[in-house]
């Protein structure tokens, strides 16, 4: 067997706590320097007057009621999505399994982020979010890095209200891409209608997984992103839901 092969196979919490420190090292550089290549996206995610993304926006509209809660999934030291919805107050939860080492990182660069990530695995988000709460559940780019992505696609549909949407956007194949080193343990496509997780020796579609709890309503067309809405399912029999 390759060391490519024995990279593919099952991923493990072994797998994934090597694959920290090299995740820190990133980070660190990246807090340090205000953004590494890329200072606009530090100053965005900083920046309290940042709109949340056009595509995200468009979404959240769609709720009734001057409060919109928001979950963003894996967010890592500072949340990217933006802190403003026009006319509507953005009520903001980030989450990441290495949020306390994030801390230690934010504090040895003299930042603070207007949005704290709370320690929480994306696995287990049911154990410390409430259930049925969130209009919109986000995940971007971190699915890939999980143990498990269709447990914390579960998890998010879980803590999204009934009637609430939950948004998957992830670059395609990624794994494949980074030869499975560091966090890059799985792959997301889309293929036909469906958003597919897969590595060598497994293979999940996302549409059936969640069939029984939700439904896939929109799918993005870039090849080069895995970009996927789903909709959580009402109590049959219940009128359209709106929260106040």
């Amino acid at each position: 067997m390759t060391g490519r092969e024995a990279k593919r196979g099952g991923p493990d919490r072994s797998r994934w706590e090597t694959g920290k420190s090299s995740e820190l090292k990133f980070w660190a550089a990246w807090l340090s320097s205000g953004g590494l290549g890329w200072p606009d996206d530090y100053r965005q995610r900083q920046d309290p007057q940042t709109p949340l993304a056009p595509h995200l926006s468009r979404l959240a509209l769609s709720f009734k009621g001057p409060r919109i809660r928001v979950l963003d999934v894996g967010a890592g030291p500072l949340t990217r999505l933006g802190k403003v919805v026009p006319g509507r107050v953005l009520e903001l939860t980030a989450v990441d399994a290495m949020a306390l080492d994030y801390d230690r990182l934010l504090a040895r660069a003299g930042v603070t982020p207007l949005v704290r990530s709370r320690p929480l695995e994306s696995e287990r988000l049911t154990e410390r979010l409430p259930r049925d709460h969130f209009d919109l559940s986000y995940a971007v780019n971190t699915l890939d890095h999980s143990i498990d992505p269709i447990l914390c696609i579960d998890g998010m549909i879980a803590v999204t209200r009934p009637g609430g949407l939950i948004v998957l956007e992830h670059a395609s194949d990624e794994a494949e891409r980074e030869r499975y080193e560091g966090f890059h343990q799985w792959n997301l496509r889309r293929e036909g209608d469906d958003l597919i997780v897969w590595r060598v020796g497994s293979r999940r579609s996302v549409r059936a997984a969640t069939a029984h709890r939700a439904s896939v309503v929109e799918l993005g067309e870039d090849p080069e992103t895995a970009y996927a809405v789903l909709r959580k399912h009402l109590p049959l029999g219940s009128p359209a839901s709106v929260r106040s």
